[in-house]
């Protein structure tokens, strides 16, 4: 008797296990002549093996295809569990029929062959980029498009595909000193200029710091409309650390103009797609550019413009520090970090951070979240959040107190400043974090 109902137990869990895959006991399972729907498709993608899975007894394996769908199959003509396509990418053609019994169509297939190869992703590297013209060089990945003009040069992003198969536009726009992509339906890729300006500057690296950021926030205002109620940061960029001053949109453009002689150069980042999925990724090439732009000598001059040369070069190219130039760490990676405070930026994939409502700390070392928290962990950079009364100060930008450096920037949604403060080794970094920063409020 204990061994009947040991059978009858099993015989009821059979029961359940094949009701999962559309049949029951004691029934004919579905002869499937009648289709819901019935076409002849072609498909690339890999067979796969049913394993102990019973869906129907014409179903044999599992196709999925290269968009991700998966359908039910079979072939009379082909052996699906041979070395030969089990496992392959392969290029298959045949019947594909629907039925009220089965969640996925039933694919017949009646020819395989070699699948197309798949494109090999462009390998990117990075192009060393000089310009005697209006004496400018700096590095850029390959895969942006380049394009000089008179006292102009534009980077645009890789084109990306949209549904129907054609490139975003790439139409443009020209104004007295820049260029904008138009904002269409769909967005235009972002870009990347540097200009050079004839502003007419009287400034120069005698003058003090304050009067060169007045004159240029002079210029700006009087030509830019877009930055017109912002306040520059002033900063140092670029392989030889040149004065400049820094503007960031709402919408994340980043704008450094740096003087030279008479001249203003721009650098910007301008954001007009309206694809923001990879506005950081798009903001640290842009960091890495400015990290190694530099002033070169212009079509007719022989000295390089380098620290240690004549007045004019060394002015140019020396920046206004208190101290001598610190080797900076560089940073090949980064991650996103996206705040419930309702902010992100970029920070070093390798490393670590730790956040509460005042402070956010960053460190190279790993970090116990069990135990750890801001006020007991030694970072490597710190970012904290101040009004202009706590910290006295009326602007943003770097300041430099020996070996340590404070990066300073409008932190919205904050509503106040926020700094980023470490070693000098760590300023361009920290400029890069700062560019990153971004309000996510929805």
């Amino acid at each position: 008797m204990k061994i009947r109902k040991t059978l009858i137990a099993a015989s009821l869990c059979l029961c359940l296990f094949s009701s999962l895959f559309l049949t029951s006991c004691g029934q004919e399972e579905d002869d499937l002549s009648n289709p819901l729907t019935r076409t002849d498709e072609t498909h690339i993608g890999t067979f796969m093996p049913l394993g102990s899975i019973k869906i129907h007894s014409s179903v044999t394996h599992l196709f999925e295809t290269d968009d991700g769908d998966v359908l039910y199959a079979f072939s009379d003509r082909y052996d699906l569990d041979s070395s030969e396509y089990a496992g392959v990418r392969v290029e298959a053609y045949g019947t594909v029929s629907t039925y009220e019994s089965l969640d996925k169509p039933l694919y017949e297939v009646k020819r395989i062959t070699d699948a197309p190869a798949i494109d090999a992703p462009e390998e990117v590297t990075s192009v060393e980029y000089k310009n005697t013209t209006i004496g400018v060089s700096f590095t850029y990945p390959s895969n942006w498009k380049m394009e000089e003009k008179l006292n102009m040069i534009s980077l645009a992003e890789p084109e990306k595909k949209v549904e129907n198969g054609d490139t975003l536009p790439l139409d443009e726009a020209e104004t007295e000193h820049t260029v904008k992509a138009i904002t269409g339906e769909t967005g235009t890729p972002d870009s990347i200029w540097a200009v050079k300006i004839e502003a007419g500057l009287t400034k120069t690296s005698t003058d003090e710091n304050g009067l060169r950021s007045e004159e240029i926030a002079t210029y700006v205002k009087s030509e830019y409309a877009d930055l017109t109620a912002l306040t520059g940061d002033l900063t140092y960029v670029g392989a030889d650390e040149q004065f400049s001053l820094r503007y960031k949109t709402e919408n994340g453009d980043i704008y450094y103009f740096i003087p030279r002689e008479t001249s203003l150069y721009e650098l910007s980042y301008q954001h007009t797609n309206k694809d923001d999925s990879l506005l950081l990724d798009n903001t640290n090439v842009f960091s890495n550019l400015v990290a190694t732009f530099r002033f070169l000598p212009k079509d007719g001059e022989t000295t390089e413009v380098i620290p240690g040369t004549s007045a004019d070069a060394q002015a140019d190219a020396v920046p206004m520090t208190e101290g001598p130039s610190v080797s900076q760490v560089e940073i090949s990676k980064f991650a996103p970090l996206t705040s419930n405070l309702g902010f992100s930026m970029s920070y070093p994939a390798s490393w670590y951070y730790l956040g509460s409502n005042a402070k956010y700390i960053f460190t190279d070392q790993k970090i116990d979240f069990a135990t750890a928290t801001v006020d007991n962990t030694t970072p490597v950079l710190t970012l904290t959040w101040s009004s202009i009364e706590e910290t006295g100060m009326s602007t943003t930008g770097t300041m430099r107190n020996g070996d340590n450096v404070s990066v300073t920037f409008i932190a919205t949604p904050m509503l106040s400043f926020g700094t980023l403060t470490g070693d000098a080794k760590y300023e361009e970094l920290m400029q890069k974090m700062a560019d990153s920063y971004a309000d996510v409020r929805e």
